[in-house]
């Protein structure tokens, strides 16, 4: 099994975006278990449990993400809520990569959203603190040749963005998600635990099932939503 991925600043982006709200969603003590990482297997199963049952899967042309919050049952029965996210690989999501498996070169996993979330801020960030003492160190070797804006520019973005499965701590199946800046100034490696599923296991994370609305609305795509609601809320207050 193999899964290893190059990706834009855009990409991260457009990842943690998509993550963001999702893991609130799942997130039931409101505690990530960041707060709690570390070495060892007896942590993934407290890890993941807080993740409110969200799986990735992965083939060479998808990258699938499903949620469940709440009493959600699979296939988006129960009082829960689902969510069901899917993006392309293949000019989408990733800039190259590569997904290997034995079955049929299908990979599917559980995780904590909400690691996956703090890790990629953190790369968006450039790793927070540890970037802003590097800029001053660079900042002040290079006082001499004048060339500020040049390592600034340097520091500001990662040139390199992996995404991994890989093993970790003694075997701990981990996504990683590894980054460096131009030069080697800053480098960020991330291991969020994981649990391997069987492909098969798929079927009881499929989107959720949605039945046809008694009424819908069509908006005009240049006009923002806010807009129109801010007007019929001068109707009616039910309007919010």
């Amino acid at each position: 099994m193999r899964f290893k991925a190059k990706l834009g600043l855009e990409h991260v982006q457009l990842l943690c975006n998509l993550v963001g709200p999702i893991s609130r969603l799942t997130s039931g003590s409101g505690t990530t278990s960041a707060e709690h990482s570390g070495a060892g297997s007896g942590l993934l199963g407290s890890a993941l449990s807080a993740g409110g049952g969200s799986v990735m899967y992965l083939d060479p042309d998808q990258v699938r993400i499903s949620a469940r919050g709440g009493n959600a049952a699979p296939g988006g029965d129960g009082d829960g809520i689902a969510c069901f996210a899917e993006l392309a690989t293949r000019g989408g999501i990733f800039l190259e990569h590569r997904i290997e498996s034995a079955a049929d070169n299908v990979i599917v996993f559980e995780i904590e959203l909400a690691q996956l979330k703090l890790a990629l801020q953190s790369v968006l960030s450039g790793g927070g603190s540890i970037r802003k003492r590097s800029a001053i160190q660079a900042l002040h070797n290079s006082s001499v040749e004048g060339s500020t804006e040049k390592v600034m520019g340097s520091l500001a973005a990662p040139s390199a963005i992996v995404m991994k499965l890989a093993k970790r701590n003694g075997g701990l199946p981990c996504l990683c998600l590894d980054s460096a800046c131009a030069g080697g100034s800053v480098e960020i490696h991330h291991a969020i635990p994981v649990r391997i599923m069987r492909a098969a296991e798929m079927q009881y994370h499929l989107p959720p099932r949605i039945a046809m609305p008694d009424v819908q609305l069509e908006l005009p795509p240049e006009r923002p939503l806010k807009t129109v609601v801010e007007r019929l809320r001068s109707i009616s207050p039910h309007s919010e």
